[in-house]
């Protein structure tokens, strides 16, 4: 009994330190986006170099605008009459309407503060699915961390931060190929649909080549995963299934 009683002694305050831990990882997911893009919280916009020629200052901000506005009035922003003789907002893809986290914030906040807190969720989001990556390969949290911030603020996303929707759409590449990882290993139902449920996410966001590489990447990815015949015999098929 006495050894028993140890035993739930020390192990109690494990739980307490794994929350802490957790959220000091979060804190340093979060932190670099943060500090350099900080100037985004108080509702200042990231432009092009070429601002009066840029898709960002011709489309992506009138979006936010448009977006707000329908949002907040309870309505899905499927169309607007303000752009030429009419323009079809969702079909075209890049304003992003059914994109989780525009439905979310371009309601609640204004549109420019909606328009910077999204830029920065996307480098906070890039950093932290690298780094779930990392750790489910078995990286140690620091080089995961350091992974993250590699990626998140590689070439790629500091280029394409004007065009919001591709950044977006990359961001969730790394939880994508973690997500495949999991299906191949557990051959779960639960496990295999959040593979789609990653891939709806990114198409939401309106970058359609970079949804086409992350299937390409995913599918890949789950052959080397499930190895050689081992793949077309049950694993790699539901990959290339949920990838289609």
């Amino acid at each position: 009994m006495t050894s028993e009683g140890t035993s739930e002694a020390e192990g109690a305050p494990a739980a307490p330190r794994g929350r802490g831990r957790r959220a000091w990882t979060a804190l340093l997911v979060a932190a670099p986006a943060i500090l350099w893009f900080q100037p985004l919280l108080r509702g200042r916009v990231l432009l092009a170099g070429i601002t009066p020629l840029c898709d960002q200052w011709h489309l992506n901000v009138p979006f936010a605008f448009l977006l707000s506005e329908s949002l907040r009035a309870g309505r899905l922003p499927l169309w607007t009459d303000r752009i030429g003789g009419g323009y079809p907002l969702h079909a075209l893809g890049e304003a992003g309407v059914l994109y989780p986290p525009h439905l979310l914030l371009y309601a609640l906040l204004p549109p420019l503060l909606a328009y910077g807190v999204n830029t920065l969720l996307a480098i906070v989001v890039a950093h932290g699915s690298m780094y779930l990556f990392c750790r489910d390969l078995g990286r140690s949290r620091a080089a995961s961390l350091l992974a993250g911030l590699a990626y998140s603020f590689s070439g790629y996303f500091v280029v394409h931060l004007p065009t919001l929707h591709s950044a977006q759409s990359a961001a969730w590449v790394p939880l994508l190929l973690l997500a495949v990882r999991r299906a191949v290993a557990s051959h779960r139902p639960g496990a295999r649909a959040l593979v789609g449920v990653v891939l709806a996410i990114q198409i939401t966001a309106g970058y359609p080549q970079v949804v086409y590489y992350s299937v390409v990447a995913a599918a890949l990815w789950g052959a080397w995963e499930c190895g050689g015949v081992e793949a077309r015999r049950h694993g790699g098929v539901g990959v290339w299934g949920c990838g289609s």
